[in-house]
């Protein structure tokens, strides 16, 4: 985990911080988990990209006894600085089931906000459930989409190569393994094991794009161009070995209102 002080500056998290005990009276809820999701996470920020706060947060216990099906997300308006939304613990829990890839990277930020008991026993059941062959899909889906809507033209926003190149490392690693993909870029690019050329390719455009703004555009380049392209090509017939069916039971056990009432917090 990176060291917080290194990426998030104090005034920041400060906000950070109070946007989600705000969360936590409007709605009465307790969030239990809350990270750094997106460019930052992934440490190819600009120094203009905004904060994309992610959290997991749990009703009391009556909540989920209604008959009536209550909203399971929690969304704030964007204000060009702070992105901040969430999950329910059990659509989150349904979305562990379905192997949802946003989920478990969620889980694996390198950036984390906060971290209550609950988070652990929760990232433990979800793991079990994580299935690499949907996780496949769903990244390969991503790289077909960002080639063809992005990565057509003379001119390519930078972070664009990134959206592209990152979902087929995914699918590179998952082929070799069938853990959650790591968080940060190069990471991902250290267990992929790509060509030195491309690597290198990579690197200059991270600097540029690190130095400049979200919009900043690049020449295409060739190197990365010929390696999507390719690496498309190869996976397109390939994919992870089959995974044995979800026990749904350690999701469904883990769900709080069976073992963990929660006391309600007052609204202010």
């Amino acid at each position: 985990m990176i060291a917080m002080d290194a990426v998030i500056p104090v005034d920041v998290r400060q906000q950070i911080d109070k946007r989600l005990a705000d969360i936590e009276r409007r709605f009465g809820v307790e969030v239990f988990y809350a990270c750094e999701s997106g460019s930052r996470a992934w440490d190819f920020a600009s120094e203009d990209s905004d904060y994309d706060v992610r959290f997991l947060y749990v009703h009391p216990q009556n909540w989920y006894l209604s008959l009536i099906e209550q909203r399971d997300v929690i969304e704030t308006p964007v204000d060009g600085v702070y992105d901040v939304n969430g999950w329910d613990i059990r659509k989150a829990l349904r979305l562990a089931g379905k192997s949802n890839p946003v989920l478990f990277e969620w889980l694996s930020s390198p950036i984390c906000y906060v971290e209550r008991p609950l988070a652990q026993g929760f990232r433990d059941a979800a793991l079990a459930a994580f299935d690499p062959t949907k996780a496949y899909r769903h990244y390969f889906s991503m790289a077909k989409g960002q080639r063809r809507a992005y990565l057509g033209g003379e001119t390519v926003r930078q972070k664009k190569y990134f959206y592209a190149v990152r979902p087929l490392l995914a699918c590179l690693v998952l082929l070799e393994r069938c853990d959650p993909i790591p968080m940060r870029f190069f990471d991902l690019v250290d267990a992929a094991s790509i060509a030195s050329d491309v690597r290198e390719a990579l690197a200059e455009l991270l600097h540029n794009k690190r130095a400049a703004s979200e919009a900043s555009l690049s020449a295409r380049l060739p190197v990365l161009d010929r390696w999507i392209d390719d690496t498309m090509g190869m996976l397109q017939s390939r994919q992870p070995d089959p995974s044995p069916p979800v026990d749904m039971t350690r999701l469904d056990g883990f769900f709080p209102p069976s073992h963990r009432p929660m006391t309600q917090k007052k609204s202010t």
